[in-house]
């Protein structure tokens, strides 16, 4: 999961440098605060008001874009409990010698988008989210059990993929809309 989370926040901040025309490591830098929050609280709703405050500061995104990215990025963005469900199924079908077809595959996409839905703001909602997802793969109910107890620490790379996708999201967003303070960033980074 850490592994999988560090891969997809490379390339998604490289995209994201690529399309704003900022340095990725100036957006690290930016994101630095909000990461650590994500981090050490495991809850998208604690690390909300340090994400727009940050958004607003350190990544240049205008206010107006920050305050409708943000609160409905916390409640939609569930890419890193997705990239959890998906490798949580592909690890108890191989932990009970499973085949995992290309169909299994499709379902678990369509199922892991689907079930997380409004629980990234509570910390723990991954294992919410796999009681939905594993039984309807036709994997026992009780693997769950396996995987509770590393729910906080994915749940940490979970957290931190969210809501820096979030915040980079916004960058994007004031950027298409001509809201994005370039010098903002520069000062920043100087």
């Amino acid at each position: 999961m850490a592994i999988g989370t560090v891969i997809f926040l490379v390339l998604w901040i490289i995209l994201t440098g690529a399309i704003v025309k900022v340095n990725p490591m100036h957006i690290v830098k930016g994101l630095s605060r909000m990461t650590v929050m994500a981090l050490t609280t495991t809850s998208s709703a604690i690390t909300l008001p340090v994400k727009m405050e940050d958004q607003e500061d350190k990544l240049g995104v205008s206010r107006r874009i920050s305050q409708l990215v943000g609160p409905l990025g916390m409640a939609m963005n569930s890419n890193g409990l997705s990239l959890f469900l998906a490798i949580a199924a592909i690890t108890l079908a191989q932990f009970y010698g499973l085949e995992f077809t290309l169909t299994n595959a499709i379902q678990t996409v369509t199922l892991s988008t689907l079930a997380t839905l409004d629980t990234v703001a509570v910390p723990g909602g991954g294992l919410v989210a796999l009681t939905i997802v594993i039984p309807a793969l036709g994997l026992p109910p009780e693997s769950i059990a396996l995987l509770t107890g590393i729910d906080w620490f994915s749940g940490m790379f979970r957290t931190v993929q969210n809501v820096d996708a979030d915040a980079t999201i916004a960058m994007i967003l004031a950027y298409g809309e001509g809201e994005l303070n370039h010098e903002r960033i520069k000062e920043l980074n100087a």
